[in-house]
């Protein structure tokens, strides 16, 4: 009901929404509820949450235009298309955010890292899906870009798929993933965007790897000549 509402009102993106209390009342649930129908609408690129704030509307149509339907499955090549664009787009996103990211938006990363570390924990590829198009959709806020954050949007809508195979990865490498999310962080607080922009094509490349050993994904040019020329790539 919560998503219907913000999909089918008079709602306009950047709209702020009302209070967790008037909604929790509107919707006769709990808050404890409502929190966690605020999370999914956020994962999904619906609304962004602003510590101390509120929540606001990104945009009432994201969702339906850019989330692949129930049973979809992507194809070789459209694949090898979002890690060629996610390699390109994603690194120069983390870049601007690193420059434009305030106090608060530093704290909602750090939100962000305490569900990818559970979702980590129980190895649930549902949660880790979520858990990462929530931080994507985070990072691209930083930007106060309208249009990169549409982009960071469409670029975590496929990540049902790359996560559907999250159960299988190591310990260790689930650990090395989740060392890359706090890197990234680490880096965007510091406000060194180049840094950040390296330690997000590493995150991308790492999981390329992965892709490749269990899956064994044909990638793109630009990511199997990254990965050459990357020794840190290959461990």
């Amino acid at each position: 009901m919560l998503r219907q509402m913000v999909e089918e009102s008079a709602f306009k993106t950047g709209d702020r929404l009302p209070s967790e209390r008037e909604l929790a009342a509107s919707f006769h649930t709990s808050r404890h509820t409502l929190r966690s129908a605020m999370r999914q609408l956020e994962a999904q690129g619906l609304i962004q949450v602003r510590t101390g704030s509120g929540c606001y509307v990104l945009s009432p149509e994201a969702s339906g235009n850019c989330l692949p339907p129930p049973g979809f499955l992507i194809e070789t090549h459209d694949l090898q298309h979002l890690f060629e664009a996610r390699y390109l787009m994603e690194p120069v996103i983390g870049a601007l955010a690193a420059d434009k990211a305030s106090a608060a938006d530093i704290n909602a990363l750090e939100g962000c890292l305490t569900r990818i570390g559970r979702a980590i924990v129980t190895a649930q590829p549902d949660e880790m899906d979520a858990a990462h198009r929530g931080f994507l959709n985070r990072i691209a806020a930083c930007t106060r870009n309208a249009l990169l954050e549409m982009t960071a949007r469409q670029l975590g809508a496929t990540s049902r798929f790359l996560f559907r195979i999250f159960e299988r990865f190591e310990r260790a490498e689930r650990e090395a993933v989740f060392a890359d999310y706090v890197s990234i962080v680490t880096t965007i607080k510091s406000g060194n965007a180049d840094l950040t922009c390296a330690q997000i094509q590493q995150h991308i490349l790492r999981v390329c790897q992965l892709l490749i050993r269990y899956e064994a994904i044909e990638l793109p040019d630009i990511i199997q000549r990254a990965i050459r020329e990357n020794p840190a790539a290959r461990d």
